[in-house]
């Protein structure tokens, strides 16, 4: 390998490096007061645990208006409002703001609930936690979550392909038709 050739691969590594670095990376944030991690930026989420006043906890990021952020405290993720978070920043504990490097983050329920709550009690009831997420969404989130079974229901409560709920008119599948013949 050329001194050229090394030098460029060096170059390349020392550009990408703090990039993945600083994409991958955890902040230590601290609690304010005694508040509770949510399984979802609401309080009317479930409760995933107590935390304590002054309490460090590793920081994930925070939707885009500050508003709720995603923790992990003990080996448990979930949500904590902002104003309940502190930082450290410039050698002071501030609330969380957009110059201090806090990363922005979305909600999306199902892939969020599959990989941080499967073994919880609160899990069986998942139904009722999407149709939440489904009716209280906030463009804060972030994307919309789209579900493979979202679109207008049929007649026999399916949910049905939204590309033929646009472009076919809808079939009665054997079903006797009850409309009034002219």
């Amino acid at each position: 390998m050329s001194m050229r050739s090394i030098i460029t691969l060096a170059a390349l590594v020392a550009a990408v490096l703090p990039i993945t670095a600083v994409s991958a990376q955890t902040m230590r944030a601290y609690t304010v007061r005694a508040t509770r991690l949510y399984s979802g930026p609401l309080r009317n989420y479930p409760s995933v645990r107590y935390v304590g006043r002054g309490v460090r906890v590793s920081m994930h990021g925070c939707l885009r208006d500050w508003s709720w952020c995603d923790v992990t405290y003990r080996a448990n993720r979930g949500w904590v409002a902002g104003d309940d978070l502190r930082v450290s920043h410039n050698g002071r504990r501030r609330g969380i703001a957009a110059d201090m490097g806090v990363g922005v983050i979305s909600f999306t329920f199902g892939s969020y609930w599959n990989t941080h709550y499967q073994g919880r009690r609160f899990y069986g009831e998942r139904q009722r936690w999407q149709r939440q997420y489904d009716t209280a969404y906030r463009p804060e989130w972030g994307e919309r979550e789209q579900r493979r079974d979202e679109g207008p229901r049929s007649n026999h409560g399916q949910y049905r392909n939204r590309q033929q709920s646009v472009d076919q008119p809808r079939m009665d599948h054997g079903k006797p038709d009850r409309r009034p013949h002219p």
